[in-house]
Parts: structure tokens; C-alpha cells; sequence
């Protein structure tokens, strides 16, 4: 039960099938929703989703592509929660949704980077009345447009209507930079992004009381 349990949570949060596209141009979502002020320099580049629902918003460095971006990226996701019954389930299990959602994501990332996978500390937390569970990895596997691999800092939010996601990824782009820690990022940028997801703060646009609107 506990296995079936997990898998089906991690189905749900990870899936991305359950929106329609809206052409990856940025519009503007209806009530609850997460606002982070992004690093300087980088910008909203894609967005997909639905006003009122599920939806991702990416953000990198301004000049670079979505696709092959080198500084790095930033991944803000709102998903419903799973269903009552499965809720229930995971509080019978003395956990959270965000936990749970966090263990399957690094359970899936582990699977593809096999011996390549380092993981960082899980850790769970209450900022600004909000309960976090922040983990992350970095894969050692590369291709085309990860010439070293890629890492990433991942905090799943438990607001009072949705569940939200942040990622900060990075991808190294030399062997200095894979050598500056077991998880390939350098100690200043590793703490301005773990710094940046604690700042996070649930807004909500219907109120119009967020600070870093997707349109303007």
C-alpha cells in the first residue's frame, strides 16, 4: 500500500498532460499563487497552463533560449491536490503531501541518472506560515545542452488550495564548476537560490496583492 501510495501521488504532481497549451506566452492566472522575485537579469521566457489551474513558468538570464540556457533556470509550477482519499491515505502515514511529492521526484531523477545521481539533504520547514519540503540533486548525465550534467533545488508549498513546486536549476559548464561542490555549484549560488525559495510567499492575484505579476 505504502509503495502504491507513493506512485500514485508522484503520477499525479509529476504529469504534465492534464492542461491545455497556451502557446507558451505569458498571461495571467486566477487566485492563489506563488510570488518570488527572481534573480536580476532574468526574465519570464515560457509559459503553459491554465488561468485558473495547473500551470508552469520558467524563467531565465535574459538573452538566453528556454531550451538551451547555460546560467540558469527558474521553475514555478501550480498543481491541484491530489485527491481527498489520497490525502487521507498520506496522513495516515504521518507525512504531507509535499513530502511525499519531493521523495517521488528525486525517487524518478535517481532512476534516469543511475550512478550519477547526488543528492542533497531533504529538509522541511515553515516559512512565513507556509510548509515547505526543499530537497535537490545533481545528475551527472550529459548531453547536448548539459555538457556536465545538471543540478537542481526543488521546494514543493502547501497552499491552502493548490500545491506549488519551485525549482532553481543549473547547469555547469566546466569542469571548475562540476569540482566546486558534490552537487557542481559554487557555495554563493547555492545559498542565493536556497535564499530566493525561502523568500517565496503565497499571493493571490484575485486580490491583486502579488509583487511579481506574469504579465504587466
Amino acid at each position: 500500500m505504502k509503495h502504491l501510495l507513493f506512485l500514485t501521488v508522484a503520477i499525479y504532481l509529476i504529469t504534465s498532460n492534464s492542461y491545455a497549451e497556451t502557446g507558451g506566452e505569458p498571461f495571467s492566472v486566477k487566485g492563489e499563487r506563488i510570488d518570488i522575485t527572481p534573480p536580476a537579469g532574468w526574465k519570464l521566457a515560457w509559459m503553459i497552463g491554465k488561468p485558473d489551474g495547473e500551470y508552469f513558468a520558467e524563467y531565465i538570464k535574459d538573452g538566453e533560449d528556454v531550451l538551451s540556457w547555460k546560467s540558469g533556470l527558474l521553475l514555478i509550477r501550480r498543481a491541484p491536490y491530489p485527491s481527498a482519499d489520497i490525502r487521507e491515505q498520506i496522513s495516515k502515514l504521518k507525512a504531507k503531501v509535499a513530502d511525499v511529492g519531493l521523495i517521488q521526484l528525486a525517487n524518478q531523477t535517481r532512476e534516469i541518472c543511475k550512478g550519477q545521481y547526488v543528492p542533497t539533504a531533504q529538509r522541511v520547514n515553515t516559512f512565513g506560515g507556509l510548509y515547505f519540503s526543499v530537497g535537490g540533486w545533481y545528475c551527472g548525465l550529459v548531453g547536448p545542452n548539459i555538457p556536465y550534467g545538471e543540478g537542481a533545488y526543488v521546494a514543493l508549498i502547501e497552499g491552502k488550495d493548490f500545491i506549488h513546486l519551485i525549482q532553481y536549476s543549473w547547469r555547469p559548464q566546466s569542469e571548475v564548476e562540476v569540482k566546486a561542490s558534490p552537487w557542481a555549484i559554487e557555495e554563493n549560488t547555492a545559498t542565493a537560490y536556497l535564499q530566493s525559495i525561502i523568500s517565496a510567499v503565497i499571493c493571490d492575484e484575485d486580490k491583486n496583492n502579488c509583487r511579481n505579476p506574469y504579465t504587466r
